[in-house]
This record gives structure tokens, sequence and C-alpha cells, in this order.
């Protein structure tokens, strides 16, 4: 992917840039089956929850563009705070609850 962008300052100059990654953004209805499964099973679970959107990235832009797949991002931890840091890490509470809520949702979506 190229993109070349033109700055005219009275010399006419031109830049040409080619992003090293791309991070597609998506979004998925609130409505959605997966978005409500997931958001009860996280609740259910005994986390607060709430759906909306961020401002990280993840491989769920290239899954919901290229596959079509509907997607969301659920999990333990602080994405702001504790993600991709030198001590990363999640309380063992926290990764027990998100463990529960992955199976909640698969449990609802699958029936």
């Amino acid at each position: 992917m190229t993109y070349h962008i033109c700055l005219i300052d009275g010399d006419g100059i031109g830049v040409t840039v080619r992003p090293t990654m791309e991070m597609p953004g998506f979004i998925t209805d609130p409505e959605h089956p997966l978005v409500r499964a997931v958001a009860g099973a996280v609740s259910a679970a005994g986390a607060a929850t709430s759906v909306g959107g961020w401002t990280a990235a993840c491989d769920g832009g290239y899954i919901a563009r290229d596959w079509g797949v509907p997607t969301v991002v659920m999990g333990p931890g602080d994405i702001n705070g504790q993600a991709h840091q030198p001590d990363e890490s999640v309380s063992l509470t926290e990764l027990i609850t998100a463990a529960r809520a992955y199976v909640l949702a698969a449990v609802t979506l699958l029936g």
C-alpha cells in the first residue's frame, strides 16, 4: 500500500509514504448475537462490562475485514495501563473470571 501526498509550498514538494503496518478498524453491531452473548457472559462471570469502541489495535480488524466474521475483543486486564508493558500481567482473579466468561460465551453461542 502506498500513499502519495503532494504538499504545495510554492516549490511543489511531493512525498510518497509507505506505511510499515496497517491495522484496519472494525465495528460489530451492538445488537449482534455475538456481542450480546459475550457481554452477557462477562456480566454473568462477575465482571463489569461495557460495549463500545477502543483505541488499541488487534488482529480483529483483519478477521472482520478479510473474512467478514463478526468480531469482538474481550479479555482480562487493563489495555491502557497494563498491556505491552515490561511488567504486563493480570491477577489470578481476573484470569479466572475471563476463563468463566469464555466458557459461558461459548455455551451460549453453541446453544
